[in-house]
């Protein structure tokens, strides 16, 4: 018999495929993922679908990672860290993904970002984007902007570390 999840849990559900149906979990991004930013191809080649534009609950900080050279490079993106005393509610997007793509996805973040539970406005939560609160160490607090395209925005795309001096 199947058990039932708390209700602030997220619950997979099953959704309809050409010949089958797949589960599929929701999952929220928060930068680079998001549509127009770099990532956002990456996202879609995994199946995503995209179901709303939201906000996190009022517990987030959010930080300025800089990009990370290598292969593949990784753009400049913010970190989200879970902070209920000093938190801000922050722009995210939500996305349908299959289950299966899920662990492909979870195996390709890059430290200091992580697959986490996001706490979204109105109290529902999801998986999605989160940071190691050590990533905070000397990287720009950017909460105030509400989100990361309006951060990226008022710097005109560019993370300080890309702008030349």
């Amino acid at each position: 018999m199947p058990t039932r999840a708390a209700p602030s849990v997220p619950v997979m559900r099953m959704t309809a495929t050409a010949s089958q149906a797949a589960p599929t979990t929701p999952l929220v991004v928060v930068g680079a993922h998001l549509h127009g930013e770099p990532l956002h191809a990456d996202l879609l080649g995994l199946g995503a679908r995209f179901l709303r534009a939201t906000r996190t609950a009022p517990v987030y900080r959010m930080v300025a990672l800089p990009p990370v050279p290598g292969h593949p490079p990784l753009p400049a993106r913010p970190g989200l860290i879970r902070d209920p005393a000093a938190g801000l509610a922050v722009e995210v997007e939500v996305y349908e993904l299959p289950v299966a793509a899920l662990g492909e996805l979870v195996l390709a973040v890059a430290p200091p970002l992580a697959i986490g539970t996001v706490a979204l406005d109105g109290g529902g939560q999801a998986p999605g984007f989160v940071c190691e609160g050590y990533a905070r160490e000397g990287v720009p607090d950017i909460s105030h902007y509400g989100g990361w395209r309006r951060y990226r925005a008022a710097h005109h795309g560019a993370h300080p570390a890309e702008r030349p001096s």
